[in-house]
């Protein structure tokens, strides 16, 4: 009798978990229905009646730039290919003909415990980020002088169910089951929309004398999306022009992929990256013409890559065989956690020497808007970032010289911050790998914060120019 009522008791009770999940599970459907593109006014996202509209739509077309939305389901299929071929009508209605400015794209890929709601965070300060980019575009050319037009800013944003829970412990909970959704997701058709979207900037490119740009950033798990859909490209480039220099002995310019790939506290584990990282390794040297196309920053205090990731993976890999400990520990870190990978080191340069100022601020979003405080680019790196780039004869060690193997800088100075370089780098590496001191980037969603932008804006303007590295920016020595 006892015995009975226990199991009915505890039938009942999981059958009230299931429930209470079940309750709290967001709707695996897209947000998206319509690809009808539609214009967003000045106070349309305070509007509840009028955000209705911008809410349906996979096109938004602001004051100074656009954002295209294109939406993966839980296997990482596209919920509707209306939407990719909507952002591609409107890059190319955008773009103009052989005489107009090529265009600006740029493709944030959200993370954990968002997707494609109007008012989803990340989506916000993605809007803030697009309108600052076109600002720094407008600012750099006016200092610059001249009658150049700006490009076409055009932001793509890759939503998924990265919120698949809701209300506690349930979303905490959800971190592990969100990762093996990333990892489809990087798998399906994200590659195919990266893929055309990198041909559609080529064949731009050779229609056009101004060229098209693009970047690709990932936060979080969007990280793991990114990275899943492109290392394999990235290695393959690698592999194919090891150990660096032609017949000749002149050095290589490795490709990337598009002009930039930044991935912000990414959610995967060191152990993917070792081939990038042995492969970069071995090079002879980098061309002095080398710019980065892979870089990963994480933030010294992220608790979600630094304390629950290795749990998840403790858990996910406990059965897992390895070769050594050594290989095991970089399973079970995430990248920007994991020593022997990191190359650099973002702190603030605008604080007396030694002195850490506070913790980066968390961006505050009020219903749909970001509030995200940036200041302008000087007129300085605007002069230096829209410089046409020096033809490779101008090089005074000839054309494709390397740097012969030598270590990077130990410090560049940009901006507020500073780059510091951890040995053994070789400089240009074009793999970065950056730990940013918590005053520059803190915890694990606050990427949007004043100073971290500040970097940021600066690699997508020298990447959107085309013609610098990080390591360029203002220099200084210590």
């Amino acid at each position: 009798m006892k015995e009975a009522t226990f199991r009915t008791r505890a039938t009942a009770a999981a059958t009230a978990l299931l429930i209470v999940a079940a309750g709290c599970t967001t709707s695996h459907r897209p947000r998206r229905t319509s690809v009808v593109p539609v214009s967003v006014a000045d106070g349309d996202l305070h509007d509840r009646a009028r955000r209705a509209a911008v809410a349906a739509s996979s096109v938004e077309r602001h004051d100074g730039f656009t954002v295209g939305i294109v939406e993966m389901d839980d296997q990482g299929r596209f919920w509707d290919r209306r939407q990719l071929r909507a952002l591609e009508a409107e890059i190319l209605g955008q773009a103009g003909g052989p005489e107009d400015p090529g265009v600006v794209l740029t493709v944030f890929v959200h993370g954990w415990r968002h997707d494609a709601r109007v008012c989803d965070a990340n989506l916000a300060c993605f809007r803030e980020l697009l309108r600052r980019i076109s600002l720094d575009q407008r600012e750099a050319l006016a200092a610059r002088g001249g009658d150049a037009r700006p490009r076409p800013v055009i932001g793509v944003y890759v939503g998924w169910r990265g919120l698949s829970k809701t209300g506690w412990p349930l979303e905490q909970l959800s971190f592990l089951d969100r990762k093996n959704a990333a990892l489809r997701v990087g798998a399906g058709d994200t590659t195919e929309l990266l893929t055309r979207l990198d041909r559609l900037r080529l064949v731009l490119n050779g229609a056009k004398r101004d060229a098209s740009r693009l970047v690709v950033l990932g936060h979080s798990l969007g990280g793991t999306v990114v990275y899943e859909a492109l290392a394999s490209i990235f290695k393959s480039r690698l592999a194919a022009d090891w150990p660096g220099v032609d017949v000749n002995g002149a050095s290589r310019v490795i490709r990337g992929f598009g002009d930039l790939v930044v991935l912000v506290n990414p959610a995967f584990e060191a152990e993917r990256w070792r081939p990038v990282h042995e492969l970069a390794s071995s090079y002879a040297d980098f061309s002095r013409r080398q710019r980065p196309v892979l870089v990963v920053v994480g933030s010294e205090t992220d608790s979600a890559t630094g304390t629950w990731f290795p749990l998840g993976q403790w858990a996910a890999t406990l059965l897992e065989r390895t070769r050594d400990r050594e290989q095991r520990a970089a399973l079970r870190t995430s990248i920007a956690n994991y020593e022997p990978f990191v190359t650099h080191r973002l702190s603030r340069a605008d604080l007396p020497p030694g002195e850490a100022g506070p913790r980066a601020p968390t961006p505050r979003v009020r219903g749909c808007l970001c509030d995200l405080p940036c200041d302008a680019t000087p007129v300085d790196d605007g002069h230096h970032l829209l410089a046409a780039p020096a033809p490779p004869s101008s090089d005074p060690d000839g054309p494709g010289a390397g740097w012969i193997g030598q270590p990077c800088e130990p410090y560049r100075r940009l901006g507020p911050l500073a780059l510091e370089c951890k040995a053994p780098g070789r400089r240009r590496n074009p793999f970065l790998v950056v730990r940013a001191a918590p005053d520059v980037l803190h915890e694990h969603g606050g990427f949007f914060n004043p100073y971290f932008v500040s970097f940021l804006r600066r690699l997508l303007i020298d990447a959107t120019a085309g013609t610098t590295t990080p390591e360029d920016l203002s220099p200084t020595s210590r």
